[in-house]
């Protein structure tokens, strides 16, 4: 057992009343849960400390600055042995993006409707590490990538939201599990030859990392019609290098249960009065919501949001 002893450190007597010449010490030891009054009477101390009370091992301490990242944050002396700390002062972005996209997410988990492409989408995960998810303009890609973000998260995987390929391989760390998610990584509306070297310069390396530490999972999203040029103008894309294609995830094909369960979640978890929800569901309004040829998810979302007032 390794023990320091350190005498400028002062905590309470544990008397109510104590002597102001009581003796204030802290003891930091590695006890490993063992019982403290036993190894306070090994070191011959008992006077200081009679019960044991004020006894911390160096594992109390580190499970404390643990519960209070903000000590840890404060005092640069104990952060800079951190690798924890010291990663989120380097990739703050990253982190507080992915903070305020994580806010958003448990806002959007009651409205979201499970459906087979979340299977689909954790076995190409699983079985190739990177997963693309394609498809047209306001079907879900985001938010599937988000659901599968939060239930990576509840399976303790450690979550990044980032906004290129580079701050992906920053917080590539192998050693514990890391899921990446980049959204729209070929653009919004339209490729350029600028983006589109970027992507085939970094992600042919970065798939490479993937496959060599299982512990590392990355998500992107992007738009079908933009992902079909990149795959025409790009070797690399096609190559089997990378073979994108083993990793897309076509989606945007929705039963109509499914468009119903969507159009009603949305409306259902919205911030319309109940005499407003009746109304979006009065007759057949409702139907023809979820037969509408442009009916997708964000049109859900859209739809809920309009006041009935009329």
């Amino acid at each position: 057992m390794i023990i320091q002893w350190d005498k400028r450190f002062k905590f309470p007597p544990p008397s109510p009343d104590p002597d102001p010449d009581w003796p204030l010490r802290e003891l930091s030891a590695e006890l490993q849960r063992l019982n403290v009054s036993v190894d306070v009477r090994l070191l011959g101390v008992p006077d200081a400390f009679p019960d044991g009370g004020w006894c911390i091992g160096r594992e109390d301490l580190n499970n404390l600055l643990g519960i209070h990242p903000r000590v840890l944050r404060q005092h640069f002396k104990l952060w800079l042995t951190s690798t924890e700390v010291l990663e989120r002062i380097l990739h703050s972005a990253v982190y507080n993006r992915t903070d305020a996209e994580l806010a958003r997410i448990k806002q959007l988990v009651p409205k979201f409707v499970h459906n087979a492409s979340v299977a689909e989408a954790e076995k190409i995960l699983v079985d190739r590490g990177a997963l693309i998810i394609a498809g047209e303009p306001g079907v879900g890609k985001t938010t599937l990538g988000r659901m599968l973000l939060w239930l990576h998260m509840e399976q303790n995987w450690k979550v990044f939201v980032v906004d290129d390929l580079q701050e992906a391989m920053a917080v590539s760390t192998a050693g514990e599990k890391r899921l990446i998610f980049l959204d729209d990584f070929l653009g919004q509306i339209s490729l350029t030859n600028e983006l589109l070297g970027k992507v085939d310069q970094r992600l042919p390396v970065f798939l490479d990392r993937l496959r060599n530490n299982k512990d590392l999972r990355f998500i992107l999203t992007t738009r079908l019609y933009l992902l079909n040029q990149a795959q025409i103008q790009s070797d690399k894309l096609s190559s089997p290098r990378v073979a994108a294609s083993e990793m897309v995830l076509n989606v945007g094909v929705y039963t109509r249960i499914i468009k119903a369960k969507v159009v009603f979640n949305h409306i259902y978890f919205s911030d319309l009065v109940d005499e407003e929800k009746a109304k979006l569901l009065d007759g057949d309004f409702f139907l023809k919501m979820i037969d509408h040829r442009s009916r997708a998810p964000r049109t859900g979302r859209s739809s809920s949001q309009v006041r009935t007032s009329q």
